[in-house]
């Protein structure tokens, strides 16, 4: 006879990987093959940013639940449900941890989380330095040319 007790959660675990950065309409690793840095450095002014995730387990990946959280920007998880991309908006210059976790509708929130690390660059004018230590307003100052550190 069935035993309500003797049910048990299912406690697949998933491997959580980003499959792409898309950053303003340009993606920066379609495809599965290409090895992710240890932290992207995205240009200073960029004003959306998308990620692209996924999962890969071995129970039905299509019942799967996402929780995202990007630290230094939320506070707390958000239950995306099936959702495999999250997007940000006017991000201010700084480090950023974008964290995953998959799982089923029991125990997603047991899930250890995939941490990819990105920054979001601060612009700085080029100069040139004479001998005098003198900063020099250069061609690519007058031009509004800018680096990113």
């Amino acid at each position: 006879a069935f035993d309500p007790e003797n049910v048990k959660a299912d406690g697949t675990q998933y491997d959580v990987f980003v499959r792409d950065i898309i950053v303003d309409n340009e993606s920066l690793i379609a495809g599965y093959e290409r090895e992710l840095p240890d932290e992207l450095l995205i240009g200073p002014g960029s004003k959306i940013v998308t990620f692209k995730y996924g999962c890969r387990g071995y129970g039905d990946t299509r019942s799967v639940r996402y929780h995202v959280k990007l630290q230094n920007f939320e506070d707390d998880w958000r239950d995306v449900y099936g959702n495999t991309e999250a997007t940000f908006t006017n991000l201010e210059p700084g480090k950023y941890m974008l964290m995953v976790k998959a799982g089923n509708p029991d125990n997603v929130n047991d899930a250890i989380p995939h941490i990819f690390e990105f920054r979001i660059g601060i612009w700085k004018m080029q100069a040139n330095v004479t001998k005098t230590g003198r900063a020099q307003e250069s061609i690519a100052d007058r031009m509004g040319k800018h680096i990113c550190i």
